[in-house]
């Protein structure tokens, strides 16, 4: 490295890294992630304890942290697999508010196929 502050400027740049920062943009990108981080997550609420009590069928949205942004109660079991995953809760609780302990049901046959 010489003595010249402007020649070890230039040698640590990359034309990449002035390629990356030129075709991204803020608006663009956030567009691309809303669209992308949306999960349909399908949660069954039953009970162990006693298997002829109605299990309640439960469609959750939400982004790729897992907030939660719509919750809707379904009246019977879906017919198609249409959710990206599945969580159940068999304890017994009548709501979503009171569980706090979900198994993920890896491979449920309400889960959409992973694309290969």
């Amino acid at each position: 490295m010489g003595g010249n502050p402007k020649d070890q400027f230039s040698e640590m740049q990359t034309p990449a890294v002035f390629l990356s920062i030129s075709l991204t943009s803020p608006g663009r990108n956030a567009e691309i992630s809303s669209n992308m981080a949306h999960r349909k997550i399908l949660v069954i609420l039953s009970n162990r304890l006693s298997p002829t009590q109605k299990a309640k069928w439960l469609e959750l949205d939400s982004d790729e942290t897992g907030a939660i942004h719509k919750q809707h109660a379904l009246r019977t079991q879906p017919r198609n697999a249409r959710y990206d995953e599945v969580w159940e809760n068999d304890e017994g609780k009548t709501d979503f508010a009171s569980c706090y302990r979900f198994k993920r049901k890896y491979g449920h046959k309400l889960q959409k196929r992973a694309r290969s």
